[in-house]
């Protein structure tokens, strides 16, 4: 989650301390509500996407607030265990790839940039 979060944050997505403040809070207050740590995969999708596509911090905070809400719906109806049934694990394994490969891209993309 660190390296995602500087990325983004030197992307001109995020404010790096206060993104670190309300992550730690909300996981503490997540731990402390359902006595288990709560993961921080949402978060790091949100930060790939944010420096891959370029968002802005206005972006990046709807995106954060909208997943919070439906991972909030989902887990406090059971909805989770449907949705974990009904959809493959090839699909979430190619939505991996696929993010992971447009963030590698990018990152080729700045280097190329820096390079004189």
């Amino acid at each position: 989650f660190i390296p995602l979060l500087l990325g983004l944050a030197r992307a001109g997505g995020v404010e790096p301390v206060p993104a670190l403040f309300w992550a730690g809070a909300f996981n503490v207050l997540g731990g402390l509500t359902w006595d288990a740590p709560m993961c921080v995969q949402p978060m790091k999708t949100i930060a790939a996407v944010g420096i891959a596509e370029g968002l802005s911090s206005q972006q990046v905070a709807l995106a954060g607030m909208m997943t919070s809400a439906m991972v909030l719906l989902l887990g406090a109806s059971s909805a989770i265990l449907l949705v974990a049934r009904l959809v493959p694990d090839a699909v979430v394994r190619g939505m991996q790839l696929g993010l992971g490969m447009s963030l590698a891209l990018k990152g080729c993309a700045l280097i190329a940039a820096d390079t004189p």
